[in-house]
């Protein structure tokens, strides 16, 4: 069944890219849940074309590898935040319920990639 409510922007050609830009105990669903509606988009434009728009997403971390979020389960970052100097559509920032954000932006080397990606970055 096709959803007649997506539509392509026939002005934008290729993919976007979509980052989010994780940390130690980062709230697992403030990353899980974005990159599942892009996923969930990227099969929704896969069945009409153009077969180039959607999104390639991925995960940042201060290091390439996994990491542990807020519950214990661990992700597998692709790159590391300092690695990703290529412009970017959408950054997203998770959140965390514990102390983890509150380290996270005490951390000068995220917060400094963070005001140089916002250069390069159409929606933070």
């Amino acid at each position: 069944m096709k959803n007649k409510a997506i539509t392509v922007d026939r002005g934008h050609t290729g993919r976007r890219r979509i980052a989010v830009a994780a940390y130690h105990g980062a709230e697992l669903l403030d990353m899980t849940g974005p990159i599942e509606v892009f996923m969930m988009l990227n099969r929704c434009l896969g069945e009409e074309p153009p077969l180039s728009a959607g999104y390639d997403l991925l995960l940042l971390a201060e290091r390439p590898g996994p990491f542990a979020t807020s519950s214990g389960v661990k992700l597998v970052a692709d790159l590391a935040w300092y690695e990703m100097t290529d412009e970017v559509d959408t950054l997203i920032v998770p959140g965390s319920p514990d102390d983890a954000l509150a380290t996270a932006m005490g951390n000068v080397d995220l917060l400094a990639w963070l005001q140089s990606a916002a250069k390069r970055t159409r929606r933070l």
